[in-house]
């Protein structure tokens, strides 16, 4: 059939030609035509006394496809008509005639009656079927792959619900060039070559005018048809992973084209065809050899994907400032080092991919001003120490929303943290008129390094943040709470032995109650003297820890009892406020127990629930467990910091006491009996006694 009309693609063509010219549509038709071999047009026009004599036209058209039916062979003519009866059948056309001559040319395209169509373009139909079967059987031969793939390109024509079809993977080294086939050119939306060895594409496929989506990542292929820019639908066009170096122009015609993937091939620069695809939207350069882009790439205005990781790209142009509906960007793994600060214009981006970049000089400021919701991924990228400085400090120093900066070394939630305690330290500084705040991290940068190493951030971030909520409450006295904690900062930030148990304190707080919170600023203060104070001079120190940690203990537990009572009476008809409750005791009391603590701008509530016979219940409590001096031995020598106070100051009398208590433990333990426990407990009770007689003697 080589020297016959009956090609698919001819067939194709004369089919919508005809369909053109039968609904009136001259220019169309005549666009078809043209398309079509010479020597097939030349024999359209003999044969149509004017150009637009459209019932002319279509006589010519079907007269072609008869000459094409006489070419064929016996056996071709058999199955010609075997397959135009059946498509008859599917019509409900009966009366087929047994042969298909000029007469019955000219009844068919003359008359215009629905049959006479129908018979028309079931003539075409099988002239289509039997040149496919033919072209299908020559291209597969014996091979079983293209055997498996010429099956399914049968099964996909004859499914007439069907719209995709699917021949990846399957080891082809060629595709038949069978896609003029009618069902191919308009039914066809998804086809899917992927994962074979193409090294070309047959020119027929640039004709499938309903087509969508093309893959043909994972071949082999060095060029594509020149006339792909004809598939006017296209939306998806995969090309990924091949050996591709530049695109025809023709494909800048894909108007329609939203995403094209061009990963992992060979271009070193940016084709200048899809520079002009209006409409896309994601683009993917991923794994080339591209050595810029192009200013120009402003054009696409759509695109909100672009993927330009894995090259060779030393800048990005500031043009990509202007792609204002980009949401990813990936500039991994370039040598690049610079980036333009126009990149902090794209307000819409949610990802934007600096990783695996050892080159960066510098950062933009505009970085910090994206949106809150971008993740700006720097990971495996060797920032130099200043630039990673500068950029943390940015990033801290920053009010309001920030995006999400993935820095090596520090998580992405370590930085939020960092923020947060870097935006109340500003306002604490602001509220106590304090100046020379720069930031957390320069203010107190020990301080910053200690929370970040030890992951402290959190904890320190909720503890800070939880005073906010009680300064609403303390009204006035609001400034002399963040004076006492910028104090403590302070002194944790100089005072490395301090900061150990300044985060123990704010952590023990911090999953506390409010009143906890409040309390645990009276904590740090006795945790800081307990820190400097010389706890050789016994007698200071012991009475520094009676008078601070000890009473402090006790006037809490008090308050705890007082408020569970206060909850179950309800007397007042409100709730009592703990704060207020566990704070009382403490400030009114102070003088009166000499408490060592600062309660210097303390608040306290002129409506408390603790009244003055329960400060006097609490104070002539505590005054009663310390009525001697074997009573404030006995408190003492209950404390392990008193015990290696004690250690320290009397060391062969301590020694000597835990020596002989370690002894009899061991010798009852050797001869175990029933009276074991009473015997240790005996032996217990002797150890402490002589400790509070050391005690005693040398605070005398």
């Amino acid at each position: 059939m080589s020297g016959s009309i009956i090609t698919i693609g001819n067939v194709g063509a004369l089919t919508s030609a005809y369909i053109e010219a039968m609904q009136k549509n001259y220019p169309r038709a005549d666009q078809i035509i043209e398309r079509l071999p010479e020597n097939i047009r030349i024999k359209i026009r003999q044969k149509t006394p004017s150009e637009t004599d459209l019932s002319s036209i279509r006589y010519a058209i079907v007269e072609l496809a008869v000459d094409g039916v006489n070419d064929l062979s016996p056996d071709s003519k058999t199955s010609l008509f075997t397959v135009f009866r059946a498509y008859c059948n599917k019509k409900g056309i009966g009366d087929v005639e047994n042969t298909i001559d000029l007469d019955w040319v000219r009844d068919h395209t003359k008359d215009k009656n629905e049959g006479s169509y129908a018979k028309v373009f079931s003539l075409f139909k099988a002239l289509e079927h039997i040149s496919l079967q033919s072209k299908l059987k020559e291209w597969a031969g014996d091979n079983t792959n293209q055997l498996n793939a010429a099956q399914k390109i049968h099964d996909f024509i004859e499914n007439p619900s069907s719209s995709r079809l699917d021949l990846s993977n399957l080891n082809l080294e060629s595709l038949p060039d069978i896609f003029d086939h009618s069902v191919c050119r308009y039914r066809l939306r998804d086809f899917i070559v992927s994962q074979n060895n193409l090294v070309y594409l047959p020119e027929s496929i640039c004709n499938m005018e309903g087509l969508m989506v093309l893959y043909l990542s994972g071949n082999k292929l060095q060029a594509i048809p020149a006339r792909i820019g004809n598939i006017r639908n296209l939306t998806n066009l995969s090309l990924e992973k091949n050996q591709l170096q530049d695109l025809p122009y023709s494909i800048a015609g894909l108007s329609k084209l939203t995403n094209l993937d061009l990963s992992y091939n060979r271009f070193s620069f940016v084709p200048e065809p899809i520079l002009y695809l209006s409409s896309l939207k994601r683009l993917h350069l991923q794994n080339n050899q591209l050595q810029v882009i192009p200013d120009s790439v402003d054009n696409l205005k759509e695109l909100n994907c672009l993927n330009v990781s894995e090259n060779n790209l030393e800048s990005i142009p500031r043009s990509i400032g202007k792609l204002n509906k980009l949401t990813n960007l990936s500039l991994s793994s370039n040598p690049i080092l610079f980036v333009p600060d126009s990149i902090g214009l794209l307000d819409k981006l949610i990802v934007l991919s600096m990783a695996n970049i050892n080159t960066l000089q510098s950062l933009p400021s505009s970085l910090l001003h994206l949106k809150s919701n971008c993740q700006i991924l720097l990971r495996n990228s060797n920032l130099t120490p200043q630039l990673a400085d500068m950029l943390t400090e940015g990033i801290i120093s920053l009010d309001g929303a920030a995006p999400k900066f993935h820095i090596p070394g520090i998580d992405v939630f370590s930085l939020d943290q960092a923020r947060q305690i870097n935006h109340i330290l500003r306002r604490f500084h602001l509220e106590c008129e304090k100046e020379g705040f720069v930031s957390f991290k320069t203010n107190y940068p020990a301080l910053f390094s200690y929370m970040l190493k030890n992951n402290q951030l959190k904890i320190t971030n909720e503890w800070i943040d939880r005073f906010l909520i009680i300064q609403k409450v303390m009204a006035d006295n609001g400034d002399d709470l963040s004076n006492k904690i910028l104090f403590y900062f302070e002194l944790a930030e100089q005072n490395s032995s301090y900061r150990d148990v300044f985060f123990a304190t704010i952590a023990e707080a911090t999953i506390t109650c409010g009143d906890r919170m409040v309390l645990s600023v009276l904590h740090l203060g006795i945790a800081y003297s307990h820190c400097v104070i010389d706890k050789t001079d016994l007698k200071g120190y012991a009475n520094f820890l009676i008078h601070g940690s000890w009473m402090i203990e006790q006037l809490e537990e008090i308050a705890r009892v007082k408020v569970i009572a206060l909850e179950s009476s309800n007397i007042c008809g409100r709730r009592p406020d703990p704060i207020e409750v566990f704070l009382a005791y403490p400030v009114k009391l102070k003088e009166r127990l000499s408490l060592q603590i600062d309660v210097g701008g303390m608040f306290h509530f002129g409506a408390s629930d603790v009244n003055e016979q329960d400060l006097e219940d609490a104070a002539s409590f505590i005054e009663s467990q310390l009525s001697s001096s074997d009573s404030k031995a006995s408190i003492l020598v209950m404390r392990n910091d008193w015990l290696e106070a004690l250690k320290v100051k009397c060391p062969i009398e301590f020694k000597q006491i835990t020596d002989n208590r370690d002894k009899s433990i061991d010798a009852l333990m050797s001869h175990a009996n029933d009276c074991a426990l009473q015997e240790s407990l005996f032996i217990e009770n002797e150890y402490k006694q002589r400790l509070k007689d050391l005690t005693k003697e040398a605070l005398e």
